[in-house]
């Protein structure tokens, strides 16, 4: 299930997965898309922090495969992250509940260029 529903967010560097993840936050979280909340920034910054330990860069062929363990720890700091925005950000009652209710957990890899 989680791989059916996960997107996968890749980039040739950490540096590359931040703006990627901004873009699909910010909807998610009732922002416009040019919209900056420094809240939302330093939740993301966070998880980014966390699920780049131990990154690796694989071949683009392989960035949807990923081990058991690296799904495990993406589900954890996915559901840190959500928690964070839910605790950080003032959203709206429809906002809260969609995103407290979104399957999805956001596996970070790296692609060898």
């Amino acid at each position: 299930m989680m791989i059916h529903t996960s997107p996968i967010v890749t980039g040739t560097t950490p540096a590359e997965l931040r703006p990627k993840m901004l873009a699909m936050l910010r909807p998610k979280v009732g922002l416009k898309p040019d919209a900056s909340d420094p809240r939302l920034e330093a939740d993301l910054d966070a998880f980014l922090a966390r699920t780049g330990r131990g990154l690796v860069a694989v071949p683009s062929t392989r960035v949807r495969n990923y081990t058991f363990a690296e799904a495990v720890a993406a589900g954890e700091a996915t559901a840190d992250l959500i928690d964070a925005l839910l605790r950080d950000i003032d959203l709206s009652a429809d906002t809260r509940r969609a995103l407290f209710d979104d399957p999805a957990w956001y596996v970070t890899r790296l692609v060898a260029s």
